[in-house]
């Protein structure tokens, strides 16, 4: 059991409450998250938060901007996306710094995910900016409730770090998978059936910045066409 202390400073909550209307659109596939070409503050199920973790002084900084700069990846949705850019400070401990943007799926009770992913699978889009590439990134699939009962952290991670400037799209399958590609794994805790219990309490996929362990750093990243399959 691994448990944390940490303060989360919310630098941007909006929509709380609301729902994007056009989330009841019969064009809409119920396993969109979010392709953002709405270009509004809430994500299909819910708001979307942008978060940051210290108490440094500075404090590190993270901005969301919706953009019409949007993938252009084959089947891409090029008019918008989601963008997160600003400040890491140094990794100094017991701190641990993180930024992250944040697409809750239900915070009464948590998502049961298998309903929405025949392919029991997350794919997103993403384009590093010059301060991204070469940084590692999480994508992270969390539970309800946060911690579990007993302590731990229900979160499944995957570390992705862009190597250039483009547009990429990647695939990230649920626990389980054992055959290529990336695969959402528990990042800590004691083991958790995923199938039996965590897949149907998912809060929120976020991603997730880190700091370097010396100095601070500015990241830059941006997000679309994120959804379940």
């Amino acid at each position: 059991m691994k448990s944390h202390s940490w303060t989360l400073i919310l630098l941007s909550l909006i929509g709380c409450g609301s729902v994007d209307p056009i989330s009841t659109s019969a064009t809409l596939p119920t396993n969109l998250v979010d392709d953002f070409e709405d270009l509004d503050l809430v994500n299909h199920f819910g708001a979307m938060n942008a978060v940051f973790n210290d108490t440094l002084t500075p404090p590190s900084t993270i901005n969301l901007e919706m953009t019409t700069a949007g993938s252009t990846l084959p089947g891409g949705t090029p008019h918008g996306a989601a963008r997160i850019a600003g400040v890491m400070q140094a990794n100094v401990g017991p701190n641990y710094p993180f930024c992250l943007f944040e697409l809750p799926l239900n915070a009464a009770a948590g998502l049961n995910v298998l309903a929405l992913s025949p392919m029991r699978q997350l794919t997103f889009s993403y384009q590093a900016g010059p301060a991204s590439v070469g940084m590692a990134h999480r994508v992270t699939l969390t539970e309800q409730p946060q911690p579990r009962p007993g302590g731990d952290y229900g979160w499944f991670t995957w570390t992705f770090t862009p190597t250039d400037l483009s547009w990429h799209s990647l695939t990230v399958h649920f626990p389980g998978y054992t055959g290529p590609g990336a695969v959402f794994a528990q990042a800590y805790g004691a083991p958790v059936s995923w199938e039996a219990y965590s897949s149907q309490r998912i809060y929120s996929v976020t991603f997730m910045t880190f700091s370097g362990p010396k100095a601070p750093q500015n990241y830059d990243l941006t997000i679309d066409d994120v959804k379940f399959e």
